[in-house]
């Protein structure tokens, strides 16, 4: 029994600092969007696509850099300040698992599940390998936390 009560924390672990990295890496792109607030956003992230080697002539990259072009600023001044406070919540979230914090897994729980129908909408729409493998990672971390939620006694 402690050793299945240890994986579960050392789980709770894993899923705290997938959440933290995710928050930095919002956090990073928040940034990089803030900055191109007076520049040109387009010209940032082609210059990122090209720094990780991406191909910027893919159908999807050549599409998202032809989208990020359309914003204005106030836009872009939205968007970076939702993508900012997301990654926010995102590394609170992994922080609290982290420490292994009882709020921090009902923060998740809430959080992870508010997404689902958005996700469900997303590939209802168009469907893709990215959107699907989303949600059932979201969907697992959903019904483990509901697991080791009901397992775990209070305090």
């Amino acid at each position: 029994m402690k050793a299945n009560a240890r994986r579960g924390e050392a789980s709770l672990v894993w899923i705290g600092t997938y959440k933290f990295v995710q928050g930095l890496l919002l956090a990073v792109v928040a940034t990089g969007m803030l900055k191109s607030v007076n520049g040109d956003l387009q010209t940032t992230l082609l210059e990122w696509v090209k720094a990780l080697h991406f191909d910027a002539d893919n159908r999807f990259v050549a599409s998202f850099l032809h989208k990020a072009g359309l914003l204005d600023e106030r836009q872009l001044k939205h968007l970076g300040g939702f993508t900012f406070a997301y990654g926010a919540i995102f590394m609170v979230e992994g922080v609290g698992l982290i420490l292994k914090q009882r709020w921090a897994e009902y923060l998740t729980l809430i959080i992870t599940l508010s997404f689902v129908p958005i996700e469900v909408m997303e590939i209802v729409k168009h469907c893709t390998a990215a959107k699907v493998t989303l949600l059932v990672v979201n969907l697992a971390i959903a019904v483990y936390l509901v697991v080791m939620l009901r397992r775990k006694p209070e305090g």
